[in-house]
């Protein structure tokens, strides 16, 4: 790689479960700002870098993707944050790819842009309380090694102007990127998002071990790819980070204590009445027709929350009886900064 100093802001540990790319919007002037947000499923190497390559160029090997890059920041064993790249001067398209090292590794996730004089350039999100944030695209797993046969939950995010016939599907990792009709040709399962913005896809796992891709292409008519995220199948999966190893009496009991975290809240946002199936929190609020969905681990719940005006990321922290939390929230990809606070009533 280049010896290139570039500047990266905001490094976390944050939604530490999953691995994506979003952008602050998806068509920019030459020379423009670009704010790139990451999250990493797993500990990467120091190495592990991002990197803006032509589309063109062909997905999957890191050494590909050195070759070509255009510019690139490497992640200094961060697992959140904000990057600032530069769009490129020539216009096209191009994608951000995630690469797991800097020796010889891969390609493990990626979204596209594209580069233009035009001057009818997408909007970028604004945070007022009264308008409808843009949905990044991402893709984010809970893990990412699974059994033949085992169910994968996927979660999701597509911007609205994306075709009712928008698509992600099971796509072996051999397969060339980039083209929505060679990713047609050789998809394992499919599911359209159905104009959907952010959600929740169930699949199931292909009974052949090896490497797979969860793709998402913006149209089912000769599409494009616009961003993928890799998985494995293998008989032998390593237990995720969330994992613990507890006899059947502990889980019963540790999830007896999560169960006090059901109730209603009085909040920084109105009464909030939160239900809970096994780690997965469901709320709701009236404020602007509120909701949330998160994962609580111990004390700690993380996930997102959805309006009527729009939508982002929270983090609470419950104390010890689940009496009372404190958190933050935050627009769209934004780090939650903003107080959100609460009592059981």
């Amino acid at each position: 790689m280049k010896y290139l100093l570039l500047f990266i802001v905001g490094i976390t540990s944050f939604f530490a479960n999953a691995q994506f790319i979003n952008l602050d919007k998806h068509v920019y002037k030459p020379g423009e700002k670009i704010l790139v947000s990451f999250t990493i499923e797993r500990d990467l190497p120091s190495d592990a870098w991002i990197g803006i390559i032509p589309a063109a160029v062909s997905h999957g090997s890191e050494a590909v993707n050195d070759k070509y890059d255009i510019s690139y920041q490497y992640l200094k064993n961060g697992t959140r944050g904000t990057l600032v790249f530069k769009a490129p001067q020539k216009v096209g398209n191009y994608d951000f790819r995630l690469n797991d090292s800097d020796k010889n590794g891969k390609e493990i996730a990626m979204t596209a842009f594209e580069v233009s004089n035009s001057s009818s350039l997408n909007v970028k999100t604004t945070t007022h309380s009264n308008a409808s944030p843009v949905s990044p695209q991402s893709l984010s797993l809970e893990k990412t090694q699974f059994k033949p046969g085992e169910m994968i939950v996927l979660h999701f995010t597509a911007p609205s102007g994306f075709a009712r016939n928008a698509w992600i599907g099971i796509v072996p990792s051999t397969v060339k990127h980039g083209s929505e009709a060679v990713n047609d040709k050789y998809d394992l399962s499919y599911k359209y998002i159905e104009k959907q913005t952010n959600g929740v896809m169930q699949f199931t796992a292909p009974t052949k071990t090896g490497f797979y891709d969860f793709r998402m292409n913006d149209t089912d008519a000769n599409g494009k790819e616009v961003t993928s995220l890799s998985f494995e199948v293998t008989n032998s999966p390593k237990k995720s980070s969330k994992s613990t190893s507890v006899t059947s009496n502990s889980t019963t009991s540790n999830q007896s204590s999560n169960r006090r975290i059901e109730g209603t809240y009085s909040t920084s946002f109105n009464k909030m009445t939160l239900k809970i199936n096994g780690s997965k929190v469901t709320g709701f609020y009236d404020y602007s027709g509120g909701k949330i969905e998160g994962t609580l681990i111990g004390n700690e719940l993380n996930g997102i929350w959805i309006q009527n005006n729009g939508r982002g990321k929270f983090r609470f922290i419950f104390n010890s009886d689940f009496s009372s939390f404190t958190g933050k929230w935050g627009y769209n990809n934004d780090v939650p900064t903003n107080n959100w606070n609460g009592r059981k009533i």
